[in-house]
């Protein structure tokens, strides 16, 4: 649990009233508009608003994650793709892979007078944590820590959106979506009949409540620019889902990047992290079983903060500290390999 700082008073600031806003919609339209559902619809009508808390608790509490103290980047012979960060090296040096620990990268980096502290600025690093940095991750100014895959940070949710945290992100905007359009239907349905009963006679036998028109007028004033906003980050999470980016990637996309391979390196004008399959793409946030996309996913409250090794020995092999890519790529870049 981190201090209770001014960062912290301020995501649970934020975390009230977001809290409190969604209570207020769905309490004021169980109580005040009257509305007849069959028990069935009113049963989804009432989970939604259960949906959408858990997973956006579950999105500002868990830990977006960092990278691990002792990471370092993986030897020349693993193959695993590894950004080359400057530019004005020439990548096809054999120097210019050099693996290095910390400390010894950055008493390199304090000697202006060593030949190859050039080359060495090639290996993914950050100066203000003094440690490397895995591929996709970057420092957060608000969090101030790098963060493992960082999306972006997060006001409505008072934190960072990472490896850890943005699949209960994703659910989170996909449900409050869900939830904002079916208040907006339920208001429209109610309207339409407050309306033919006032010109036509007509009624559904539902009276008008005293003050039931009113709460509506107020609920659609505030629903309006909710939902136009909650519906564009929820598409453009779902667009860059499906390709495999975050959203630094997709506002800092360069014409050209330099990644190394095994012993090479290589510029590679695309998103390197595409899988070729949409499907492939989405299950590296939202995970392998599609038919759980949409569930919370609760296990982030037995591991907080931790992240599992898929191999003990290789601390670039963690959790969030590296990501495939396609079989077509991997192929490309063994071609270019065997042809040098």
């Amino acid at each position: 649990m981190r201090p209770f700082d001014a960062q912290a008073r301020a995501q649970y600031t934020v975390v009230a009233a977001v809290t409190a806003l969604i209570l207020y919609l769905h309490l004021t339209t169980v109580f005040c508009v009257r509305v007849a559902m069959p028990r069935w619809i009113l049963l989804l009508f009432n989970l939604g608003p259960v949906l959408v808390l858990v997973n956006y608790y579950l999105a500002c509490f868990t830990d977006p994650g960092s990278p691990s103290p002792n990471y370092e980047p993986p030897p020349q012979t693993t193959a695993l793709l590894i950004p080359i960060i400057d530019s004005t090296t020439d990548i096809n040096s054999p120097s210019s892979s050099i693996h290095l620990t910390s400390s010894a990268y950055l008493q390199q980096q304090q000697d202006p007078f060593n030949e190859s502290s050039t080359a060495d600025r090639t290996t993914p690093f950050c100066h203000k944590c003094n440690a490397f940095k895995p591929p996709r991750t970057h420092h957060c100014s608000k969090s101030k820590r790098c963060i493992l895959r960082m999306d972006h940070f997060c006001f409505l949710a008072g934190t960072c959106i990472g490896y850890a945290n943005q699949a209960h992100f994703v659910r989170f905007l996909v449900w409050t979506t869900w939830a904002c359009w079916a208040l907006v239907g339920v208001y429209i349905l109610r309207l339409e009949t407050v309306f033919s009963a006032m010109v036509y006679g007509r009624s559904d036998g539902i009276p008008v409540g005293d003050g039931e028109v009113v709460v509506i007028g107020m609920n659609l004033a505030i629903l309006t620019p909710v939902v136009s906003m909650v519906s564009m980050l929820c598409w453009n999470q779902l667009d860059l889902l499906v390709c495999n980016k975050t959203t630094i990637e997709s506002i800092n996309a360069m014409p050209t990047r330099a990644y190394r391979y095994k012993s090479g390196n290589f510029d590679l004008r695309e998103n390197v992290w595409d899988l070729r399959s949409w499907i492939r793409n989405v299950e590296q946030v939202m995970g392998p079983k599609w038919s759980l996309w949409l569930v919370p996913d609760m296990r982030c409250v037995f591991h907080h903060g931790s992240l599992r090794k898929r191999n003990e020995d290789c601390v670039w092999l963690m959790e969030g500290h590296w990501f495939p890519i396609s079989d077509e790529l991997r192929e490309r870049l063994e071609g270019k390999l065997n042809a040098k």
